[in-house]
Formats: C-alpha cells, sequence, structure tokens
C-alpha cells in the first residue's frame, strides 16, 4: 500500500498535465501512487497520457466538474495520506517529503499545507510566494476570513475527507475553499509549513479565471454554512455574525467585478441588495455610486475606492 495518493483531476490540460506529472515523479518522497481522473476531456490529454499508463492509475467520467473527478480520485486510493496536484501547476521535489515528515511528528494534525509561487502558461514566476505573511495554522474563523491554502500544497489524512464525504460538487469553481471550511467545521487541525511547495500556474484556462464565478461561489458555500450554524449558542451566534460580514464583503467585490465586466443590470441589482441589508455602512453607498456611473468610471475610480475602503475598514 502506499503512503501517499496524489489525487490528478483534469479537463482539458494537455499542454500542461505532462510537466505536472514529471514534477510528481521527481519528488524525494517515493512512496506514491498517482491516480488521474480525466473529467471528460476533448483535447489529446488521453493520448498524451499514454506513455504514463505503467506509471499512473488512470480513471474517465463523463464532465462533472474538478469536485465529482477529485472524490472519483479518492475513492479508488489506496493511501492513508491524499495530495492533490492540479494538472496545471507543479511541484517542488521536496514538496511530499517536507509534508509526510510533518504529519508524521504531528499525528494530531490533519491537514498540512504550504507555500507557493503564481507561474504563468509559459511557468514564468508572477510576484512573490503566497501565504508566508499568513498565519502558521489556520482555524474555521481564519479561513471565512481570508483563505490562502492552494490545493495543490495540501496533504491530508484521508480519514478526514472520508469523515466530511470529499468535496461537494455543488460548490465548484470554489470546492477546495468548501472543503476546507468544512474539514475544519469538522474538527480537523490545520498545520502549516514556511516552505514553498508547489506553483500554481494562472492562465486564461483555468477554471480560477473567472472571478465573478469564484466570488458567486464564495457567496454559496457561506450561506450554507449559514444554514448549518447554530443560532441559539454563543459560538453559533459569534459564527453566524462572522459569515455575514463575509458574504457582504463577497458581495460589495462581486458588485464591481460585475461592474468591471459590463454586467451593469446585474450590478444594479446587487447594489440595491446590499444598500437594503446595511443602509448605515458607507461602503454600501459607495458600490451604489460606483455602479451608477457611466461605464469605464470604474477603472479610474479604483485606486480611490482602495484608499475610501482603507479608511473605512479603520472606522
Amino acid at each position: 500500500m502506499p503512503r501517499v495518493s496524489i489525487i490528478v483531476a483534469t479537463y482539458n490540460q494537455a499542454g500542461f498535465i505532462k510537466e505536472s506529472l514529471e514534477s510528481a515523479f521527481q519528488q524525494s518522497f517515493k512512496d506514491f501512487e498517482i491516480v488521474v481522473v480525466d473529467d471528460g476531456s476533448t483535447d489529446d490529454t488521453e493520448s498524451v497520457l499514454e506513455p504514463y499508463r505503467d506509471r499512473i492509475r488512470y480513471f474517465y467520467q463523463t464532465n462533472s466538474g474538478p469536485a465529482s473527478a477529485h472524490n472519483l480520485g479518492i475513492e479508488n486510493s489506496f493511501g492513508q495520506l491524499v495530495a492533490f496536484l492540479n494538472s496545471d501547476d507543479l511541484w517542488l521535489p521536496h514538496k511530499l517529503e517536507i509534508q509526510v515528515r510533518y504529519l508524521d511528528q504531528h499525528p494530531e494534525v490533519g491537514l498540512v499545507h504550504g507555500d507557493y509561487v503564481r507561474i504563468d502558461a509559459e511557468g514564468r514566476q508572477i510576484g512573490s510566494s503566497i501565504h508566508t505573511r499568513r498565519p502558521p495554522s489556520l482555524t474555521f474563523a481564519d479561513l471565512i476570513r481570508h483563505n490562502t491554502i492552494g490545493m495543490s500544497t495540501v496533504v491530508v489524512r484521508k480519514k478526514w475527507l472520508e469523515k466530511v464525504s470529499g468535496l461537494d460538487p455543488g460548490s465548484n469553481p470554489t470546492e477546495d475553499f468548501d472543503l476546507w471550511l468544512r474539514l475544519a467545521q469538522a474538527g480537523c487541525r490545520f498545520a502549516y509549513v514556511p516552505s514553498v511547495v508547489g506553483k500554481w500556474r494562472r492562465h486564461s484556462a483555468s477554471i480560477s479565471a473567472s472571478r465573478i464565478r469564484v466570488h458567486q461561489a464564495h457567496i454559496r458555500i457561506l450561506r450554507k454554512l449559514e444554514g448549518l450554524c447554530d443560532a441559539r449558542s454563543a459560538e453559533g451566534r459569534r459564527t453566524l455574525r462572522m459569515i455575514r460580514k463575509k458574504v457582504l464583503r463577497e458581495k460589495r467585490i462581486l458588485c464591481m467585478e460585475q461592474c468591471r465586466e459590463a454586467e451593469r443590470a446585474e450590478a444594479r441589482r446587487l447594489a440595491l441588495e446590499i444598500i437594503r441589508e446595511r443602509t448605515v455602512d458607507p461602503r454600501s453607498w459607495f458600490v451604489l455610486g460606483t455602479v451608477l456611473l457611466p461605464p469605464g468610471a470604474v477603472g479610474i475610480l479604483a485606486p480611490l475606492r482602495q484608499r475610501i475602503g482603507k479608511t473605512i475598514r479603520r472606522w
């Protein structure tokens, strides 16, 4: 039995998956299996994978989304530990060695994650590493406020994934954020290794490319959690307040994104909804005023919006 099951869910990433798999094969830690789930690709993914068929376990399904593909991989895995590798991302060679050692030394920890860098389609680094300025471990409250965990940086004990019934297909395209929240709420302890372990590729075909879809999904996920909170307890009420505050913030961001993408009717509808929910908040009126401006003014006002937002947050 392998110690680690590497789950690679892929859809139309023929141009990147070979490099991703090679980064897994180059790991200094060797006790792993690779489970590739092809989520109904229509490109050359199957032929690209053909030379690797004796080194991977390959499954094909009709297109059902990344959460469903990951779940199929988890169900057909044999390792006690599960690592996720997006089919356009890369791992550094020490990734599994560092994180498996950490979990062996800390049996109370259920999930360990690390830093990552962003790269473009050609593999060039974009900006600095992500996560180094976040807390060394994340709680449920930390995750609600700001999720910085990259899916390809995670190693998690399989028993925790089974406890929460895997990923939720209804949470696409932010199924990872939903999974972290449910794991934390179930009592899974998170830990962090201060090391860059992966490279997150940003390109036009990536699922996370649409910021509007991401913020819409965040709102759905938070609303789902809101319905699970027990308002009769003090802890439940604190969590509800935290979730509702985050939902309002996501709505404001979504409204501005819709404005930038010329979805002005939707932006106006959402802005009025925000006003009804938080009439006395100056930020609500700023959002409404922005969406009522002529097209093109949103980008011009972006620096002003950032300064006003910082001022309001200090109030």
